[in-house]
């Protein structure tokens, strides 16, 4: 009995478990208030009534993804008094104005050599390439080497032994920091580095990270020398500031390395501990002068955090400021994507790539909930006749959203792309490959969390070795995977079937 009161008391302190009941009670507060005075001041409902109008129409009028406003209204039509105030208080999907002036928007002004977009012979692949360049001013690179990790436990040796090696400065930005042999390894090396005199710099999310970081971690940081902030920290307070996040996943040394992709640095990840059944993941190394867009965009990330640092000291991480820049093959271009641009431009560089294909696409992703623009083409491809193929994970880390996933089987299907769910455990990977020619790889699932409410990042390549690597490990994969069918969906529990359906009307709201 003391135990189990014991662990109570545990849950109930949770900094998590706080926050949700003071939300909770704002959000009980503000309903009841709208309630009590809808019924005795029939003024008060027939202005409530006439914003959540006005805003059903502004909602309506908007360029947001057709999902998005139709989950909204069907909200106000539920709760027609409640529901204009709520949207007006949480609904915007962009940061307001004041906090994305904090970013630094202009142009990154990587110096290269030439215009790398004119080596492009493909109209379609200097469109791609053109369309990160343009519109989010990430210069796409040539003498940049990289490496491919087919899983998580690779990466974290080759991480290692390139933190050990650094000289001069070392910047993390990482949606979730947990305890454990992986963070406590890459730890170690840092208060080393900092002793040693290095500049060394942590972003973590303090959302993502809040289940599995004390309260004020960073404080615990910046005692042991390292230069640490929590990002867009969580507060109880009904705020839809609260739901833009940092997924990325940056790990940049000397400015001349670099590492991304689908893995924060907690233990699962490397299957030190299970969760899920076998964690699969993957990522990338770059060595060359494309590992600036990587610095530049965590520099970008620690200015918003921080009015501690300003654009005039970018020119001190250069990537050829310590180190020769290699001779490679093919063009790398690190990009970000932000909430606070006017569209989604993670989904517009991968319907871009869906479109333009011409024998195969082939996508890995652990939450397939696209927004209608990728939807659309995703069907599109299939039923042009090319080899669209998707691997989603058949266990679930968080039920409602495996629910929406496989809602979407059914339409997929019929159009012709063929799905797969990953067998061992949970797939976590985040990749698109296309005609042995261009390849991404990063932070960004197929869901509208990253398309439009999370700071994000990956690396689009384009005729690179990395290409192939890519592809083989998709393929390997699949060969560990069970193929979705119409009789697998007929299979499936009535209620996850329910579930699914109701899940999905609401889906870009979670």
């Amino acid at each position: 009995m003391l135990k189990f009161f014991s662990k109570i008391m545990r849950i109930l302190t949770k900094r998590l478990f706080v926050i949700a009941i003071l939300i909770l009670i704002q959000f009980l507060f503000i309903g009841l208030t709208i309630r009590v005075f809808s019924d005795n001041y029939v003024y008060v409902n027939a202005v409530l009534l006439a914003i959540s109008l006005i805003v059903t129409l502004i909602i309506v009028n908007n360029n947001d993804d057709p999902g998005y406003k139709l989950a909204w209204a069907v909200s106000i039509l539920l709760a027609p008094v409640f529901g204009g105030i709520l949207y007006l208080a949480v609904g915007g999907q962009k940061l307001r104005r004041g906090a994305a002036g904090r970013i630094p928007m202009d142009p990154l002004d990587a110096r290269v050599d030439k215009d790398w977009t004119a080596e492009i012979p493909e109209a379609y692949a200097r469109q791609q390439a053109g369309y990160i360049q343009n519109q989010l001013q990430f210069s796409p690179q040539g003498q940049t080497s990289v490496q491919y990790f087919a899983s998580t436990e690779e990466a974290f040796d080759v991480m290692v032994d390139q933190l050990e090696a650094a000289e001069h400065y070392i910047f993390l930005e990482y949606f979730i920091l947990e305890e454990g042999v992986f963070w406590n390894t890459i730890l170690d090396i840092l208060e080393r580095k900092v002793r040693q005199g290095l500049d060394v710099r942590v972003i973590y999310d303090d959302v993502g990270s809040v289940k599995t970081l004390p309260q004020y971690y960073y404080k615990r940081l910046r005692e042991k020398g390292i230069r640490c902030y929590a990002f867009n920290r969580f507060v109880p307070f009904i705020s839809f500031r609260m739901n833009n996040r940092t997924h990325r996943k940056i790990l940049v040394i000397d400015g001349h390395t670099a590492f991304t992709g689908g893995y924060n640095l907690a233990d699962e990840y490397i299957n030190v501990k299970e969760r899920f059944g076998h964690w699969k993941d993957t990522g990338l190394m770059l060595k060359g002068a494309a590992v600036w867009n990587l610095t530049a965009m965590f520099l970008h990330t620690w200015n918003f955090v921080s009015a501690a640092e300003n654009r005039s000291n970018f020119e001190n991480y250069r990537p050829e400021l310590y180190h020769a820049l290699p001779e490679t093959e093919g063009i790398i271009a690190p990009y970000g994507t932000t909430p606070v641009t006017p569209r989604s431009d993670a989904a517009s560089i991968y319907c871009n790539m869906i479109d333009k294909a011409e024998q195969y696409v082939y996508i890995t992703t652990p939450y397939l909930i696209p927004n209608n623009e990728t939807m659309r083409a995703l069907e599109r491809a299939a039923l042009n006749g090319i080899d669209v193929r998707i691997l989603t994970p058949a266990h679930w880390d968080k039920y409602m959203i495996h629910m929406l996933t496989q809602s979407n089987y059914k339409e997929l299907l019929d159009a012709g792309v063929r799905i797969f769910e990953y067998t061992p455990g949970f797939l976590h990977a985040k990749s698109f490959v296309s005609d042995d020619l261009m390849a991404i790889v990063g932070t960004i699932n197929l869901d509208y969390r990253s398309m439009y409410l999370n700071y994000e990042d990956a690396v689009w390549m384009y005729r690179t070795p990395i290409v192939q690597d890519v592809k083989t490990d998709f393929l390997k994969t699949q060969a560990q995977c069970t193929e979705v069918t119409y009789e697998f969906l007929k299979k499936r529990p009535l209620h996850n079937r329910m579930f699914g359906w109701l899940f999905k009307l609401f889906a870009p709201l979670v």
